[in-house]
């Protein structure tokens, strides 16, 4: 016996999970003053985001679990009716094999119908998915531009940053590198996971293309460096809200914190799933 328990010692090292990583954040509606904390956990390649409201009920929250298949899969659990939704690879590939039968219908109903008339109709159903002619959508132009402003913020050394969405400027973000922050390699690590995932999910849909590559400026720009502060826009360029980074600490967070919560009911995302 005792043989067989100095035999199970290395394997129980690869086994037992790591410490992993917690950030608090602090959101305040600027117009309100009405302040909601969320809050991220961070172990291996798995990250669950539970947001607060206002009143202290939690709204739900989202688990990615990083090592679940081949890319992963997202977990949502919605508080309010106790349901949970899961997104899988599975789901798209299902939802990309209805898609294609949508189109496949589409073309074939429009076989019989004269040349200006069906493209007239194409023309019309340009930014439906699963129609043909959605390929003319132009996908949203994204950038993260460096303003040179400098600034402590939170404790942090940070630069402003202007995110700027098909030509307007939608947050202004306060970033400093990764080195600066305690825990960064984890959370690195595991948001390069899902922004795979999130790739992968994109362009396993037809009408991907039309949303071009939403995560790229994100896997480019947040390699090096991290939001510390970020201030919501509105169209008039006006503050609306303003989300700081408050807390960042190691501690055992159990592997069962992330999922679907026990007792919640999944609900399918497709009919006949």
């Amino acid at each position: 016996m005792k043989k067989l328990a100095l035999l199970a010692l290395p394997l129980l090292a690869f086994t037992v999970q790591p410490p992993g990583w917690v950030f608090q954040m602090t959101t305040t509606e600027l117009a309100t003053g009405a302040v909601s904390e969320s809050q991220m956990m961070v172990v291996g390649n798995n990250i669950k985001i539970t947001v607060a409201a206002a009143t202290g009920a939690p709204e739900g929250d989202m688990s990615f679990l990083g090592d679940v298949g081949e890319i992963g899969e997202l977990i949502y659990n919605n508080d309010e009716d106790r349901t949970y939704y899961r997104i899988n690879q599975q789901l798209m590939d299902d939802l990309k094999a209805q898609m294609g039968d949508m189109e496949a219908q589409m073309r074939e109903a429009l076989a019989g119908i004269p040349e200006a008339q069906r493209r007239a109709i194409m023309e019309r159903a340009g930014g439906m998915p699963g129609m043909p002619g959605m390929a003319q959508v132009t996908p949203p132009e994204i950038e993260l531009r460096s303003t040179g402003e400098r600034d402590t913020k939170a404790g942090y050394p940070c630069v402003r940053y202007e995110l700027v969405v098909d030509g307007r400027v939608s947050q202004h973000m306060w970033m400093t590198e990764w080195s600066n922050v305690e825990g960064a390699g984890a959370l690195g690590q595991a948001f390069g996971r899902f922004g795979d995932f999130t790739k992968a999910m994109i362009e396993s849909l037809p009408f991907g293309g039309m949303m071009g590559d939403p995560t790229g400026w994100m896997a480019r720009d947040f390699r090096e460096r991290v939001a510390i502060v970020t201030i919501d826009l509105s169209e008039a360029g006006e503050p609306i809200s303003e989300t700081v980074l408050t807390d960042v600490s190691r501690r055992e967070v159990a592997l069962s914190e992330f999922g679907p919560k026990e007792g919640y009911r999944e609900e399918r995302m497709m009919p006949g799933q």
